[in-house]
């Protein structure tokens, strides 16, 4: 069975009707990539860097990893 995945947008065109807009299969698969490295190195940073994990330092790792996020997403 072949799966199609769409990301279906609205958007006013010139002659004002709607197109839609789609994102290819191997663009959703970089993004989702993309996003599983930062959460990775969010996660890997805090643990083997400065020796912080979610059961002995929690508001720590949970900051550390926030800072990451936010900084990876940034760029």
């Amino acid at each position: 069975m072949k799966m199609k995945m769409k990301m279906k947008m609205k958007k006013n065109d010139q002659n004002g009707g709607n197109t839609i807009l789609s994102v290819s299969p191997l663009k959703a698969i970089t993004l989702h990539l993309i996003c599983l490295l930062g959460l990775a190195l969010a996660f890997w940073i805090p643990s083997h860097i400065y020796s912080l994990d979610l059961i002995t330092h929690p508001s720590q790792t949970l900051r550390m990893i926030s800072f990451l996020r936010c900084f990876w997403l940034q760029y």
